[in-house]
């Protein structure tokens, strides 16, 4: 499940938008392309959230790392919601660690495009 160091991080369908640590994509829907840009989908994964601080941080690397800037960060012993902008893009994480068996947790993640872009 989880990308071995060294490499690149994973990527939702060949796209700069990083997945969240160890998940997976199990179901998509919505997905939009522009120019071979992502920009819009929802994705629901599975996997492992153990630590849920340490998911959150290297996720968050992940995404600062491929230029994007964090816009949002909460955090909460079994739910934690990230934002994200890059150009007129933004992505919102949203992983939820399932207290009985963390490592079948859940994340959802949707990319949008923003309507108007700023200038």
């Amino acid at each position: 499940m989880s990308a071995c160091s060294g490499g690149p991080p994973a990527t939702f369908v060949e796209s700069d938008v990083p997945l969240p640590v160890e998940m997976d994509v199990r179901f998509s829907a919505g997905i939009l392309r522009d120019g071979g840009v992502l920009t819009n989908g929802n994705f629901l994964l599975s996997g492992s959230a153990e630590d849920l601080t340490k998911s959150v941080t290297e996720t968050s690397a992940r995404y600062i790392d491929g230029g994007w800037r964090e816009t949002e960060r909460t955090l909460k012993p079994d739910l934690a919601v990230l934002g994200f902008a890059k150009d007129d893009r933004t992505v919102r994480v949203e992983i939820d660690r399932r207290r009985i068996d963390p490592t079948q947790s859940t994340a959802v993640v949707r990319v949008t495009r923003d309507s108007v872009t700023g200038g």
